[in-house]
C-alpha cells in the first residue's frame, strides 16, 4: 500500500525496504507572520493582519525492515539516502486519494533517534521535512481564458507566479485581483498580431509574435513597461476559493498552479 506522500516524484513507501506507519501526520498549517508594533499613549497595535504565513512542517513515521540484521541496516542506511540532499532543496508530493496532487519545496530538518525492535529486524524513526515556500502548488499546470477562472477556483493560498498572455486592445492593460487588490498594469503599444507575455513571479515581460506561453528568440523585453503592487499581482482565493480578476484593456489566458 502506498502512502500519500512522494519525494522528488518516488514514492516514500518501499516495502520490503521501509513502510510509511502510523504516526505520519497531515501537513502543518502555516501560521500568518504577525508584526505588532506598539505606540506610546495607545492602546492595543497598530498593524493589521497578516500578510505573509511561514513555513510548515511536515512529519513522516517509517519502519524499516529487513530480513537479518545486516539487511536491515543496508535498508537503514539506503531510506537516509534517500531522504537527504546535498546542498539542495527536494520536492515532497501529496496526494491523497481522490484529490489533485499537490507539491512543496521542502528540506530536511531532523531525523529522530532510530529504535529498533529486538527479534524483529525492525527499526523506528520519525523525519520532519520543513516546507520552505510556506505553500503547497498543484503539480498540474492550468490553462485558462481570463474571463473564466472557474477551473482555478479551490485553492486556499494566493497565486503570485502565475503567467499571463494578453492581447491588449488599449495602450493601457489594468488586471486586479479583487480579494487581495493586487494588480497589474502596462502601458505601451502592440503590433497587431503581437501578444504580452508576463511572467508575473519573475516581474518580467515580453512582446512576440507568437502564442508560445515562452520568450521565443527575438522577443522584445518588455519589463520595463510593466508595474506591479509591491508584493506582486496575487491571485487570491475569496472565502468561496474563488479567484475574481477585474481586467480592462486587453483578452487573454492565464497559466497558473493553484496554491494552498
Amino acid at each position: 500500500m502506498s502512502s500519500e506522500y512522494s519525494l522528488n516524484g518516488v514514492d516514500l513507501d518501499q516495502p520490503g525496504k521501509w513502510r510509511v506507519m502510523e504516526g505520519t501526520l497531515l501537513p502543518a498549517v502555516p501560521s500568518p507572520r504577525l508584526e505588532s508594533t506598539d505606540v506610546p499613549f495607545r492602546s492595543g497595535i497598530i498593524d493589521g493582519a497578516g500578510l505573509k504565513v511561514g513555513t510548515f512542517k511536515v512529519t513522516v513515521a517509517f519502519m524499516v525492515e529487513g530480513a537479518d540484521r545486516a539487511d536491515l541496516d543496508r535498508n537503514f542506511q539506503a531510506l537516509m539516502a534517500r531522504l537527504r540532499a546535498s546542498n539542495k532543496l527536494v520536492t515532497l508530493q501529496h496526494h491523497p486519494a481522490g484529490v489533485s496532487p499537490r507539491e512543496a519545496l521542502v528540506r530536511l530538518v531532523s531525523v529522530s533517534q532510530p529504535s529498533w525492535r529486538y527479534g524483529e529486524w525492525a527499526i523506528d524513526t520519525t523525519v520532519i521535512f520543513e516546507a520552505v515556500e510556506g505553500v503547497w502548488r498543484d503539480t498540474t499546470t492550468i490553462e485558462t481564458q481570463l474571463d473564466d477562472l472557474s477551473r482555478l477556483a479551490g485553492g486556499a493560498a494566493p497565486i503570485s507566479d502565475a503567467t499571463l498572455k494578453l492581447k491588449p486592445t488599449a495602450n493601457t492593460v489594468t488586471i486586479k485581483d479583487v480579494t487581495s487588490g493586487t494588480s497589474l498594469t502596462w502601458r505601451g503599444t502592440m503590433e497587431s498580431d503581437q501578444r504580452l507575455l508576463v511572467d508575473v513571479g519573475k516581474y518580467s515581460a515580453w512582446r512576440q509574435v507568437s502564442e508560445r506561453w515562452y520568450p521565443i528568440q527575438g522577443a522584445f523585453n518588455a519589463s520595463a513597461e510593466i508595474s506591479m503592487s509591491p508584493e506582486g499581482l496575487q491571485l487570491t482565493p475569496n472565502h468561496e476559493g474563488k479567484i475574481i480578476l477585474q481586467v480592462t484593456g486587453t483578452t487573454g489566458a492565464i497559466q497558473a498552479r493553484r496554491a494552498y
